[in-house]
C-alpha cells in the first residue's frame, strides 16, 4: 500500500511516499491473548481467571444499539462483561484484555522527507483508505465505461462482463491513440 503526505517541517512542504505492506501491518496489529485469559463455554466469551469476570468484545451490533445512548458506557458494560457491575479495576484489566484481543487496525505511519529528513508521523485509518479507494475505483470504472462505448458501441453489460485488468486495458489503449493524434 502507498500513501503520500506533504513535509510538516517549517520551510519544506515536500511530498513524502509512505509505502508498507498490508501483512507487514496487519502483523503489527496481531491479536493476542493475555495471560489469564481463556475461552469461556459460550462461543465469542472470554473468562477471566482472577477475578472471576466473562467478558466478549463489542461488536458492531452492541455499538449500533448504545450510539444514541446518554449511558452508553453503562449499557455496553451490561452487554459484553459479566458482571456488569465489576469494579472500575476490574473493567480496566477487561478493557486491556479486550484491546489485545480484537486490537483497532487504526495505527500511525512513520517515515522520513527525503528532502530535509524530517520524521514525519501520519495517523492510518484502513477503513476509511479501504472507502477511498473503492470510492476512486467506482469513478474510474464509469469513466471506463463511458469511454469504451463511446468509442466501441458496447453495450455496458459487455464492458462490466470484461475482466478489470482488459476493461482498463482497452481504456488505456483509446486514450494513448487519442493522445498520439
Amino acid at each position: 500500500m502507498r500513501t503520500d503526505i506533504q513535509c510538516p517541517a517549517e520551510g519544506c512542504g515536500e511530498r513524502i511516499d509512505i509505502a508498507f505492506r498490508v501483512t507487514d501491518y496487519l502483523a503489527h496489529h496481531q491479536p493476542r491473548k493475555p495471560r489469564g485469559i481463556e475461552r469461556d463455554h459460550e462461543p465469542g466469551w472470554f473468562r477471566m481467571t482472577n477475578p472471576d469476570v466473562s467478558f466478549r468484545p463489542p461488536s458492531g451490533a452492541d455499538q449500533l444499539a448504545i450510539a444514541d445512548e446518554p449511558e452508553g458506557v453503562r449499557l455496553l458494560a451490561e452487554r459484553c462483561i459479566r458482571p456488569a457491575d465489576a469494579p472500575a479495576r476490574v473493567r480496566r484489566r477487561v478493557e486491556a484484555a479486550m484491546e489485545a484481543l480484537a486490537p483497532s487496525l487504526y495505527g500511525e505511519l512513520d517515515g522520513t522527507c527525503p528532502v530535509c529528513a524530517a520524521t514525519v508521523r501520519i495517523p492510518f485509518d484502513p477503513q476509511r483508505y479501504v472507502l477511498l479507494e473503492l470510492r476512486a475505483q467506482a469513478t474510474s470504472l464509469y469513466e471506463e465505461v463511458h469511454l469504451l462505448a463511446g468509442h466501441y458501441k458496447w453495450s455496458e453489460q459487455d464492458i462490466l462482463a470484461l475482466p478489470r485488468l482488459r476493461r482498463t486495458r482497452y481504456a488505456e489503449l483509446i486514450h494513448a491513440e487519442r493522445s498520439a493524434g
